[in-house]
């Protein structure tokens, strides 16, 4: 019979626990029948030591519960933490205390259960999830706001109609390490859009409308991003705005060919737009481009060396 090197290693503990339990038996036995006393000690002594383990094992894991418990806590007066209002009864997750008399530090908390909804800049808010993290002078924060019954409608935020029965992304940061005060502080980060949400291309010489599915604001930028929606449509991408909401650029990638109005043979081609260059679009492709798309001008990308690619 072969045994590879696990059956071995599972037979020998299996082997070895039996042996330990057959010890500690048999020292029970002699604590009660053994008739030479240095066998008695020797198993009383081995008993109480098992005893001790046994105790502190339990105590330890009692510990260790009590530290975890120690993260779920319901204040029981109304809170205000980095301008973030936290109405008395509310259930909050915060960073674990040890010893005995557990002082709960709810400033910092990482979640939020609402015992009853809240405004929080015109949205209605159940449960809301918060990051911070603080730095050499630097302060930043992100929440994450949900209705928390799953059920929610559209509302305008700065500008931009955010479904409110999905997660809607707020952050702040200041490289003074200045805390927020009040919602104000806050700006929006990403939302789901509703179906409705489209954009018009005002340098396109056709009507041309793109419907936007999520946005998101770029902080180290400056700028908006937006996935475009693309079902039933040709193609998929993102549009860009500048921070006061203009179309800066449009990246698209075709998901089919020779498309009406711009007829490239390649369904894997992308296109570029800049408003800055409203009249030109840029193609990349190995395919042979028509010399315009959509009523621009097609050029190819631009190389390092300045010259336009092949």
């Amino acid at each position: 019979m072969n045994l590879d090197g696990l059956e071995v290693l599972f037979y020998g503990l299996v082997f070895l626990i039996i042996a330990a339990f057959g010890v500690w038996m048999a020292s029970i036995v002699a604590i009660f029948i053994a008739k030479n006393p240095v066998i008695k000690t020797l198993a009383i002594m081995l008993n109480l030591l098992i005893l001790s383990v046994v105790i502190l094992a339990v105590i330890d894991n009692a510990g260790e519960q009590a530290y975890e418990e120690s993260r779920y806590q319901e204040n029981d007066k109304e809170l205000l933490i980095d301008g973030i209002r936290i109405p008395a009864g509310s259930r909050l997750v915060v960073e674990p205390q040890m010893g005995i008399k557990k002082v709960p530090d709810f400033s910092t908390f990482s979640r939020v259960e609402y015992l009853h909804p809240i405004d929080w800049k015109g949205v209605t808010v159940g449960e809301m999830e918060r990051v911070v993290s603080q730095y050499d002078g630097h302060y930043e924060s992100t929440l994450t706001t949900r209705s928390g019954n799953g059920t929610g409608g559209v509302v305008e935020v700065e500008g931009w109609r955010c479904r409110s029965d999905n997660d809607i992304l707020w952050g702040v940061k200041n490289e003074n390490g200045r805390k927020p005060s009040n919602p104000a502080d806050y700006r929006l980060l990403e939302c789901l859009l509703d179906k409705s949400a489209e954009v018009s291309v005002p340098q396109w010489p056709e009507a041309m409308k793109l419907p936007l599915e999520k946005v998101r604001y770029e902080q180290l930028g400056a700028y908006w991003e937006a996935d475009i929606l693309s079902e039933n449509l040709p193609y998929w991408g993102k549009v860009y705005f500048d921070a006061d909401k203009r179309i800066s650029s449009i990246n698209l990638s075709f998901s089919q060919k020779n498309l009406q109005g711009c007829a490239i043979a390649d369904e894997g081609a992308s296109l570029e737009w800049d408003g800055k260059q409203p009249d030109v679009v840029t193609i990349r492709s190995y395919v042979d481009l028509p010399e315009y798309c959509w009523g621009k001008k097609v050029v190819r990308p631009v190389s390092k060396d300045g010259e336009q690619r092949e």
